[in-house]
């Protein structure tokens, strides 16, 4: 099985929040995929993971992998990853709400967490890497409608 179906697969498993489990599906990705693939791999699978339709809970979990490797201070395209993060997790209207797309955020672009006026959906490149990512059709982003998930 190829690492994007494990990933899938891992996803579709209904362990988070399990009371008699010490792991989740972000540790498993993180703790048995990166050791197996490398994190360079793991990183582009989550990137396309993040692209594909999914439940919002996939994008959480998939934005706590990218948490843990922040963390370990591992290699991360941080735009890409601020862009897909905060575009599947994040409100636009309140860019500050989803706490776990802002910590990534601010920790990755090196931002004062308390203090920063930031915002994803108004920086440039940020808006040209989701429209590469969907083909042009970022409206929703625009809109706020990308939440509906």
């Amino acid at each position: 099985m190829d690492l994007q179906n494990r990933i899938n697969e891992i996803l579709k498993m209904d362990i988070d929040g399990n009371e008699l489990l010490d792991f989740t599906r972000s540790d498993l990705i993180y703790q048995f995929l990166v050791g197996e693939y490398g994190w360079n791999e793991v990183q582009q699978s989550l990137f396309q993971a993040l692209i594909d339709e999914k439940p919002k809970k996939d994008y959480v979990s998939i934005a706590q992998v990218f948490w843990f490797a922040i963390l370990d201070k591992l290699d991360i395209d941080r735009d890409m990853a601020v862009a897909l993060i905060n575009y599947r997790c994040n409100p636009y209207d309140s860019p500050y709400e989803d706490n776990l797309a802002w910590s990534i955020t601010s920790s990755l672009y090196n931002l004062d967490y308390a203090n920063s006026e930031y915002n994803a959906f108004r920086d440039e490149k940020i808006i040209n890497i989701l429209n590469e990512c969907f083909n042009g059709q970022i409206s929703g982003v625009i809109t706020g409608e990308h939440i509906e998930n």
